[in-house]
């Protein structure tokens, strides 16, 4: 067992007993489960993409097709995107992190305004308008 696991997980240094029923991962520390890889392939053969929305709450992340309009990638959130769309705000999501903050990347021209017929591509970050 990897000395790191006992700060995680304390009570199996104890026993051998699983507090919680079921088969579960066990994540070492340094190298991961190659749970990662697993879905970045289960995405990659499926064709599904992931968008993101932000607000001052909170941030999400969203599953859409690959290929998918903005109106069609936007029916993740809720059915009434689709029919409401108006336009979208979007930023890739690296170029948002190295600005800071949403603010900063609007005056530095990075967020773009697009339309219906816009392709959302993976790692977008979306302010849909309806």
């Amino acid at each position: 067992m990897s000395e790191a696991l006992p700060k995680v997980r304390p009570w199996e240094s104890d026993s051998k007993a699983r507090p919680f029923p079921g088969p579960y991962i066990e994540v070492d520390p340094i190298f991961g489960t190659g749970l990662d890889r697993l879905i970045k392939a289960g995405y990659d053969l499926l064709n599904l993409i992931t968008f993101l929305t932000t607000g001052q709450d909170e941030s999400r992340a969203w599953t859409t097709n690959g290929g998918s309009t903005a109106p069609e990638a936007g029916r993740a959130i809720h059915n009434d995107f689709k029919e409401k769309f108006i336009r979208a705000q979007v930023i890739n999501w690296k170029d948002l992190l190295d600005s800071g903050s949403y603010a900063e990347a609007r005056s530095k021209g990075l967020v773009r305004t697009e339309g219906k017929e816009y392709i959302v591509q993976d790692g977008d970050v979306i302010e849909f308008l309806i």
